[in-house]
């Protein structure tokens, strides 16, 4: 999917949109721009797990999937095991589904440490 046109509006809550090729509309709605970065795929967390899956948002941040509320973060931590992570900071949100960022937790309390601030299309 390439784009032809991108729309930034932050005041009094947000929207960046991107318009396809195709001429169709994507719609990212921001609660306040924020520049904390995108989580992708294979992103770590300060218990120096990753994220193992990345479902269903239209970014490629860097080129890489990001992940979206309720994928996965493997943890080494013995007894942690694969847990959801939970979009704490819901700042970007792709429909209905909201992107992880920075400083979201997985279900075994890990902080995700890793991401990208550069937003792309799939």
């Amino acid at each position: 999917m390439g784009f032809s046109k991108i729309v930034f509006t932050t005041a009094g809550g947000g929207r960046i949109q991107f318009k396809t090729n195709s001429g169709a509309n994507l719609d990212f709605v921001t609660s306040g721009f924020s520049v904390l970065s995108v989580v992708r795929l294979g992103d770590i967390s300060n218990h120096g797990g990753t994220m193992v899956t990345a479902t269903g948002l239209p970014l490629k941040p860097d080129g890489i999937a990001a992940c979206k509320n309720g994928d996965s973060h493997a943890c080494p931590i013995t007894g942690h095991g694969t847990t959801p992570v939970v979009a704490t900071t819901v700042v970007l949100r792709a429909g209905t589904d909201f992107a992880i960022r920075v400083g979201d937790k997985a279900g075994c309390g890990a902080i995700i440490t890793q991401g990208s601030p550069t937003l792309q299309s799939s």
